[in-house]
């Protein structure tokens, strides 16, 4: 059981503009080179993405390294178009995570438990736009996701009490859930031109719960989402690089690195290959 004040994940001040990854041991600075590439592709408004959202999916996951992230994005112009919003198309996210004090959310994804839930609140920083959301791992494969809009001084718990999404009620007591860890980073989206399918890039991933934070500068998590699992142009490029799918929940690494005592056995191999792209080591530190 985590005992102590789970009410004080970080709301840091909102930035004017995602801030760059820091250098990593590799001594790289890729972040220009994303920049570049991004602007390289075509753009789409957030009216254009239609049924790319794609609240009814599959996700395929791939962990890389930051400095093979501009080469990518080059490549992938003839195939996918960038999400802008505002001008914006490397936009500036924070989600914090909830969970019940004995961690069952995060204890179902250990175990590989279906179905299983994640409870989140995402902001988008630019605009201040918040969200309460319910994932929903199901035991066909399917990833199911509902939200609803956050007005300011709305406690979101108190929300989902009242509007139980996805059925959540039938696994945790809504009014048990605590803010647990708080992740920021910066995303990129692709929409791709021919297929139901949407690709989110996460980078500059740092994690905070209350007084400890963790960076992981070096490392990328890419996502691919679809309308039903199939040919993925993004996936098929990085298979062809060796990267190769994995398992990955930004909240089971953000608690993996920052909980103490927490059972972490199944997500050892993943937290291997993080440490690998990350020079060896997980960055924290106290805030």
């Amino acid at each position: 059981m985590i005992t102590g004040d789970l009410q004080t994940c970080p709301a840091r001040a909102v930035e004017a503009r995602p801030a760059p990854p820091s250098q990593g041991s590799h001594g790289i600075e890729p972040w220009t080179g994303i920049v570049r590439a991004a602007a390289g592709l075509e753009s789409l408004s957030l009216e254009g993405v239609g049924k790319a959202a794609l609240l009814d999916r599959t996700d395929t996951k791939f962990v890389i390294p930051i400095q093979a992230l501009p080469a990518i994005l080059a490549w992938c112009a003839p195939h996918y178009r960038v999400l802008e919003i505002a001008g914006a198309r490397l936009r500036a996210y924070r989600t914090r995570y909830y969970d019940t004090p004995d961690l069952a959310c995060y204890q179902a994804h250990h175990a590989g438990r279906l179905p299983r839930y994640k409870v989140r609140v995402r902001s988008y920083l630019e605009t201040g736009q918040e969200f309460l959301e319910v994932k929903l791992s199901t035991n066909r494969g399917r990833t199911l996701k509902s939200r609803l809009p956050l007005a300011p001084a709305v406690d979101p718990i108190g929300l989902l009490a009242q509007v139980p999404l996805l059925g959540i009620a039938r696994a945790v007591a809504p009014a048990s859930l605590r803010p647990l860890v708080a992740a920021d980073y910066t995303r990129i989206t692709l929409v791709s031109r021919t297929a139901a399918e949407r690709v989110t890039v996460d980078l500059a991933l740092e994690f905070a719960r209350g007084s400890q934070a963790a960076g992981y500068p070096a490392l990328v998590i890419a996502e691919v989402k679809q309308e039903r699992q199939g040919h993925s142009d993004f996936a098929a490029v990085l298979r062809r690089q060796g990267y190769r799918e994995r398992r990955i929940s930004k909240y089971c690494l953000g608690v993996a690195t920052l909980v103490p005592g927490v059972r972490k056995n199944r997500f050892l191999p993943l937290l291997h290959h993080v440490q690998r792209l990350s020079g060896n080591h997980v960055p924290s530190g106290t805030r």
